[in-house]
């Protein structure tokens, strides 16, 4: 009924952990105990306490003897991913992640693998390597199409839609996305289907249909909204979902030069991104703020915001973050008449598109360079 219950239940989780590895290991009973560790995590995150669900993972990890208890091993290195993941290690990440692919596959788990090469697929495309980030998506859709597992199958879709749309690649871009949207309501999956809309926006926004962008918005929030209220699950949990939409919704009304709208949808997402302490979101926030102060001529302000952002993209080696970022931050000293600071953030924007394969956004920062 709700956070302060949840957090209730996680303290009286760690007391009974606490209490009872002795008497499993006694008992040479390891099962029970990995269980009880794993669903501690995931109470854990589920109330945006990360680091405490990261701990009783690596205590699964610690406790769960190499060659043994392989199932219960690999979603414990399959859940430290996902944490390091949405804190934006991605090295650490894909490590674990791999680490688990390999047991699933040992298993013969093909479910679970398909799922893991979904993510391994979006570290590839943070990391700019968009050929094996579709090999990835690619190899999810082909393992999951013998036993119809459409919602793998969709989450590859949104995946392929996302490198499309980094490509600019807009047609491509809305067909996957629409597509992923298609499987999500089939499977009445609403947390899943707000987010594949908040994409399928995201594709529109960039090739200027304004109005179908916003109506995607408008559907993603009302489902976010009515998954919130619902009495029997904690409003924490669908948190990072709101995170999602605030932060493309800012993005899109600054598109629009809506500044007053676009501010209050960032004080929203970094209010949950601060809260649930997901870097890229908080890194992502942090870009917007400082394109709200570029416009606002508040320089030292938008030093300070796209400052905090790019580190904290290179921290996880986000590479089309810190393009993004390297990008917005040159066309801020451009406007306060720095050209120096300029030229070299809009070089350096350049060199990380060029190593992405981003052609148009090439072309983008060409055009921001020759006015200078």
């Amino acid at each position: 009924n709700g956070e302060f219950d949840a957090r209730a239940e996680v303290r009286r989780m760690a007391t009974l952990v606490s209490s009872t590895p002795q008497i499993f290991a006694f008992l040479s009973q390891r099962g029970p105990l990995l269980s009880i560790l794993l669903d501690a995590a995931a109470l854990c995150r589920s109330v945006g306490e990360p680091e405490d669900a990261r701990v009783y993972c690596e205590q699964v990890l610690n406790f769960a003897a190499a060659g043994e208890d392989s199932q219960l091993r690999a979603e414990a290195f399959r859940r430290l991913a996902n944490l390091q993941f949405l804190g934006g290690d991605l090295s650490r990440a894909q490590a674990n992640y791999q680490h688990s692919l390999n047991l699933y596959e040992t298993e013969g788990n093909a479910g679970l693998s398909a799922s893991i090469y979904n993510r391994l697929g979006d570290i590839a495309t943070q990391q700019g390597n968009f050929e094996l980030a579709k090999n990835y998506h690619r190899q999810a859709i082909v393992m999951s199409e013998p036993d119809a597992n459409l919602r793998i199958i969709a989450i590859a879709y949104n995946g392929l839609g996302i490198i499309a749309d980094m490509q600019s690649d807009w047609e491509a871009a809305s067909d996957y996305f629409g597509k992923s949207v298609d499987l999500y309501e089939t499977l009445d999956l609403p947390e899943q289907t707000a987010a594949a809309y908040v994409n399928l926006a995201m594709a529109y926004n960039k090739c200027g249909e304004w109005e179908a962008a916003g109506l995607c918005y408008t559907v993603a929030t009302a489902i976010a909204e009515k998954l919130s209220q619902n009495p029997n699950e904690s409003p924490s949990n669908y948190l990072p979902l709101f995170s999602v939409i605030y932060i493309n919704r800012a993005e899109f009304l600054l598109n629009l030069a809506s500044i007053e709208e676009a501010q209050f949808y960032c004080d929203k997402a970094m209010a949950i991104s601060r809260r649930t302490k997901e870097n890229i979101a908080v890194a992502d926030t942090c870009k917007l703020y400082g394109r709200i102060c570029r416009y606002r001529k508040e320089w030292d302000i938008a030093i300070e915001y796209f400052t905090q952002s790019l580190q904290r993209h290179r921290s996880g080696q986000n590479l089309q973050g810190e393009a993004e970022v390297c990008y917005e931050f040159g066309l801020m000293y451009r406007d306060c008449h720095d050209v120096s600071q300029a030229r070299r953030l809009l070089q350096k924007s350049r060199c990380l598109y060029e190593r992405l394969a981003s052609a148009d956004k090439v072309r983008q920062v060409d055009m921001a360079l020759a006015d200078l």
